[in-house]
């Protein structure tokens, strides 16, 4: 009963199916390392990844995908976090710079030279 209840709470082994069994120093009288069930610190994220991804927003893709590259290399230099930001900021400047081109080709090719025809 005694690990059951502890001032009017339910002890932490026995909400977590450890049957009433509290980690305690062992043969060797070290006890468990309380940090080990931390997560890891996050890393900090790469300010140029963000500026990247802002001005993929713009419409600025030729902008982003100098600061997604340049970012990516600061991320694997420094070991810094934001590689998803980089990422994203790259594929859709390609996606902008893509669809860009089609439209000018598309404009230059077809609707021009309609417009533009001689009387």
């Amino acid at each position: 009963m005694d690990d059951l209840n502890r001032g009017g709470r339910v002890d932490d082994a026995a909400a977590f199916g450890l049957g009433g069994q509290v980690p305690s120093a062992d043969a060797t009288g070290v006890e468990p390392d309380a940090t080990a069930a931390l997560p890891a610190p996050r890393r900090p994220i790469d300010p140029v990844a963000v500026l990247a991804l802002i001005a993929v927003i713009l419409l600025l893709p030729v902008v982003a995908l100098v600061l997604g590259y340049w970012s990516r290399s600061r991320i694997r230099r420094d070991d810094l976090g934001g590689e998803a930001l980089a990422g994203w900021a790259r594929s859709i400047a390609w996606i902008e710079v893509a669809v860009t081109v089609a439209f000018w080709t598309v404009y230059f090719l077809v609707l021009a030279p309609v417009v533009t025809l001689p009387r």
